[in-house]
C-alpha cells in the first residue's frame, strides 16, 4: 500500500523519497519499464531467490546481483545499492544511495539530533520561576505600601493631605512591621494552582470571591 506521502514516479509506479534511500512500489513490468530494475534483477528470476534479491552497482553503474542470502547490514555499497522484495503481485524497489551521500546524511542527522539534545538541555538547565518568592514579595511590597502612606511619603491620587497623629503612626509601623516579619517568616505553598490572564493566581473559585481589583 502506497504510504499518504508518496509521489507516482512513472506509470504503475509509487515513489517514496527518504534522506538516504528512495522506495518504489509497482508490479514488475512498470518497474522495468521505468527503469528502476532489470528483468533479471527480479526474484525468482532463472538463479535468483524468490523472496529478494540484493544488488550492488559498481564504479560504472553495473548492477551485480549478490551472493544468495545476502544482508544489507552487511553491504557496503561503495557507489550505492538495492533491494528488490515480491509482495504478492507487487514489487517493493529499495534504491540506496552511495556510501559517501549515506555518511553525509547520517552525520547531519546525528549534528540535528545533537543541536536538539542540546537546545533540550539548554531548556531545562535555565532557572525555574520561584513563584512563592514572588508571592512574599508581592505581599511584602502591598504591606510597604501601606507603611509609606503612614508615614505621609505617599498618598492617594486626588486625596486631600491626609495626616495621623503620632500615636496613630508609630502604631501602623508597628503593626505594618510586625506584618512583614509575619510574611517573610511563612512557608506558602501552590494549591489547585490555575494560573489567570492577570497578575492573579487563583487558588480556587471560592477563595477570591470577595475580592476586587484594586483601582
Amino acid at each position: 500500500m502506497a504510504r499518504l506521502d508518496s509521489k507516482q514516479y512513472a506509470p504503475g509506479v509509487v515513489l517514496n523519497e527518504r534522506d538516504d534511500r528512495s522506495h518504489f512500489e509497482g508490479h514488475a513490468d512498470a518497474l522495468i519499464a521505468a527503469g528502476v530494475i532489470k528483468q533479471e534483477w527480479l526474484p525468482g528470476a532463472p538463479g535468483n531467490q524468490v523472496g529478494s534479491v540484493l544488488v550492488v552497482f559498481d564504479v560504472h553503474g553495473n548492477g551485480i546481483i549478490a551472493p544468495p542470502r545476502s544482508r544489507i547490514a552487511q553491504c557496503e555499497g561503495d557507489f550505492g545499492f538495492l533491494k528488490v522484495i515480491k509482495s504478492g503481485n507487487l514489487f517493493h524497489v529499495h534504491k540506496y544511495q552511495p556510501k559517501k551521500d549515506r555518511e553525509r546524511h547520517e552525520a547531519a542527522r546525528l549534528a540535528a539530533c545533537t543541536a536538539e539534545t542540546w537546545q533540550i538541555n539548554k531548556e531545562l538547565a535555565k532557572p525555574q520561576r520561584d513563584y512563592l518568592g514572588e508571592w512574599k514579595t508581592g505581599v511584602v511590597n502591598e504591606a510597604r505600601r501601606a507603611e509609606n502612606l503612614a508615614k505621609g511619603t505617599a498618598c492617594f491620587t486626588g486625596f486631600p493631605d491626609v495626616a495621623l497623629t503620632e500615636t496613630d503612626r508609630r502604631s501602623i509601623l508597628a503593626a505594618v512591621d510586625n506584618l512583614i516579619k509575619a510574611i517573610n517568616g511563612t512557608t506558602p505553598f501552590v494549591k489547585q494552582a490555575k494560573q489567570t490572564d492577570g497578575n492573579v493566581i487563583r487558588l480556587a473559585d471560592r477563595a477570591h470571591c470577595g475580592m476586587r481589583k484594586a483601582g
